[in-house]
């Protein structure tokens, strides 16, 4: 029997190569598949009956601030905005005055303070002169409000750190029935499930492609099995371009009932109205923190 030569051995190698590849890859394709059945089914026994659903679901986004200076106008870096009242305890009382149902908090959890300070950049902004922190905020407007936490830098704590801030929020709450009025905003799922462990409400920030994307629904499972495993209570996304919406027909489609909460939506009241008619759209802001759209609700 003659021998192979130099030549079928090389093609009989990559031959082999590729039906590996092949093999590896239908098995990924098959996980996937399964996976994203085994979420959907489990995903399909909830009901959310006990996450927010008011009929006013445009709440304000770090306050409401009626008027600006012409200075403040004219920045365009959010960071400097922060200087102008927003996130402070005048402008989120405002807008719960205004008829607002929640409203957008930015803050940090600072370590060595043991302290979360309310700030959207860091160094801290200072309010009133001082930093204003999360116990005093919730003390001057707690009450029958609710508040979405935006939560920075959250992936940069540790373990023991973000079981510190876990504690620290425990702490704040205890003897008080501010717990449901909070929902704790984080992209990182590994610390932000310390805070669902510990019976928060908990909004796993996600960033989807828009509708026009090929990738758009492949990467839409993959938020909703982190969402699924991490058992987190809604699931937040920003609206997209009213052209080209990242919460779109596909984003709609794959997450089902799946409550949202929706940020940076475009200041178009038709178009809030009709987020509002969605079931499982819960919470809407939009991009401007001196327009008052809280009285779009649901059910009129």
């Amino acid at each position: 029997m003659n021998k192979p030569s130099k030549i079928e051995k090389q093609v009989k190698k990559k031959t082999n190569w590729l039906l590996r590849i092949v093999w590896f890859v239908l098995l990924l394709v098959i996980t996937y598949l399964t996976l994203i059945k085994y979420v959907d089914v489990q995903l399909a026994k909830r009901t959310y009956t006990d996450v927010y659903q008011e009929c006013s679901k445009v709440w304000a986004t770090r306050g409401l601030v009626a008027e600006q200076t012409e200075e403040i106008n004219n920045v365009q870096n959010l960071d400097n905005r922060d200087r102008s009242g927003v996130n402070s305890i005048s402008s989120i009382q405002a807008a719960f005055d205004a008829g607002a149902r929640g409203s957008e908090v930015d803050l940090f959890f600072d370590v060595k303070m043991d302290r979360y300070i309310i700030s959207h950049n860091y160094p801290y902004f200072l309010k009133d002169g001082e930093l204003l922190t999360l116990e005093k905020l919730l003390m001057e407007t707690g009450g029958n409000n609710y508040y979405w936490i935006d939560f920075k830098k959250l992936r940069h704590l540790n373990e023991q750190e973000a079981k510190q801030a876990v504690s620290r929020l425990e702490a704040i709450v205890n003897n008080t029935n501010l717990k449901k009025w909070i929902y704790i905003e984080g992209a990182d799922p590994i610390n932000l499930s310390l805070y669902s462990k510990a019976g928060f409400n908990t909004l796993f920030d996600v960033h989807p492609m828009p509708e026009s994307k090929p990738l758009t629904s492949f990467v839409a499972n993959v938020y909703k099995a982190i969402y699924y495993f991490g058992d987190f209570t809604v699931m937040g996304m920003k609206y997209g371009e009213e052209a080209d919406p990242v919460y779109g027909k596909t984003m709609r489609k794959v997450l089902g009932n799946i409550p949202v909460f929706i940020y940076h939506a475009p200041d178009n009241k038709v178009l809030l109205k009709n987020l509002s008619k969605e079931p499982q759209v819960r919470v809407i802001l939009n991009r401007d923190d001196t327009v008052n759209h809280y009285l779009v609700n649901n059910c009129e």
